[in-house]
């Protein structure tokens, strides 16, 4: 098949003309745009996630198993009343990840964070509770009362 000679004076010849030049342009602007979302891209990825604050770093240290950073970052927050830090302190209490196993802290930092409404924290607390003797209950049981007259607000 040979290709389609044109006369400068020919109308299909400026037809092809101007579809080769919106083309182009069709062409360049997509380039734009790959070039724009490659940065936007970039610079998301550079930021990190959406929302992510000190107890989403001590989760991702966890997740790492870098058990003694989610515990650096974890007992401030749990702390100044954060009850998804309180429950990770209670489910690492619980587990000994990172910390003794102690059943009575445990018991301690799900209570606090249950009352901030974590069923979860509620419910880790009642499973711990059939493994806990008569005297570890009421340990944990004076180290909350303990901890919530240090930390009233």
């Amino acid at each position: 098949m040979t290709a389609r000679r044109y006369r400068l004076d020919d109308p299909a010849a400026h037809r092809l003309a101007r579809m080769s030049n919106s083309g182009l342009r069709a062409q360049k602007l997509i380039e734009t745009f790959k070039c724009v979302g490659l940065l936007v891209v970039i610079m998301l990825v550079a930021a990190g996630p959406a929302g992510a604050g000190p107890y989403e770093e001590g989760l991702a240290a966890y997740q790492h198993q870098d058990y003694m950073a989610a515990l650096e970052i974890w007992q401030p927050l749990a702390e100044q009343g954060n009850g998804q830090a309180q429950h990770h302190l209670g489910l690492m209490y619980a587990h000994g990840t990172g910390v003794p196993h102690d059943k009575a802290a445990a018991h301690m930092w799900f209570t606090l964070a249950a009352k901030h409404g974590f069923e979860t924290a509620r419910s880790a607390r009642d499973v711990l509770v059939r493994q806990m003797t008569h005297g570890q209950i009421e340990e944990a049981t004076l180290m909350t009362r303990e901890w919530m007259a240090e930390h009233r607000r």
